[in-house]
């Protein structure tokens, strides 16, 4: 993150025994299909020593004005990972625990043992925090070499989406790459910056349950991608004499 002091979820997604990165898998010079699109941008992500990451959303909705947040991703090596959501959550995940601030609750804290991988670990968490906001980082997915089926669930937005199925795979001008998804409930449009390989932004459409006919919920994200040097005490939580609690569900 740029870089302030950071106290502080999508950081191995292997089991934290397999050799960090992950072994690259052979893939064609130039993506023929998402598939070979997420493994090449996983390469890219890999090469980077830590990936600083900072994800910019806007919500519309009908009858109500744009909702905006910023949400700020570092990814380091096998297990870590600081992820903070605006003012609303902050996180410090390696390979052990991952651990969680909310606003309201200064005189504790929630730790959680951090499990196989970190989506999993994360999924755990959003039942333990009643914070419905947190999502497993696409970049992480991706950086991590998980199976395609882990990186769609990472794309679903938080679970806002239902399962999401390979629907489309085109290049653009730009040049950029396009991935079109598609849930019952909606769609999601992944691009992808063709000479950097990177996450550069997502189109989403979501047709909540229980709205009237032709109710759609818009939501647009924008990735700024950087490297910048590995530091491994970004990654340490601090505790400052808190109560250590394995829920925040109040």
């Amino acid at each position: 993150m740029r870089h302030r002091n950071i106290t502080t979820i999508s950081v191995s997604i292997f089991l934290f025994t397999t050799s960090w990165p992950p072994p690259a898998s052979p893939i064609s010079s130039e993506p023929i299909n998402a598939e070979e699109l997420f493994a090449r941008s996983g390469l890219a992500y890999r090469a980077m020593p830590m990936v600083d990451i900072r994800f910019s959303t806007r919500v519309e909705m009908p009858n109500a004005e744009p909702g905006r947040r910023v949400t700020q991703y570092l990814l380091g090596e096998q297990g870590e990972a600081v992820i903070e959501i605006g003012s609303i959550m902050r996180v410090v995940a390696n390979p052990t625990n991952i651990f969680a601030e909310l606003p309201g609750h200064d005189d504790r804290y929630l730790v959680i043992e951090a499990g196989e991988n970190l989506p999993s670990g994360l999924s755990r968490l959003r039942g333990k925090s009643s914070m419905a906001g947190l999502w497993n980082p696409v970049p992480a997915a991706l950086r991590d070499a998980l199976g395609t089926a882990e990186i769609l669930d990472a794309f679903r937005y938080s679970r806002h989406l239902g399962e999401l199925s390979i629907a489309g795979f085109k290049q653009l001008p730009g040049p950029a790459y396009e991935v079109l998804l598609e849930a019952e409930n909606g769609s999601c449009r992944a691009r992808f910056d063709s000479s950097t390989f990177f996450l550069q932004d997502l189109e989403y459409l979501v047709y909540p349950p229980n709205t009237p006919a032709g109710y759609t919920v818009r939501i647009t994200g924008n990735f700024e991608t950087q490297s910048i040097a590995y530091d491994k005490a970004l990654f340490q939580f601090e505790d400052s004499g808190r109560l250590a609690v394995d829920s925040l569900r109040q």
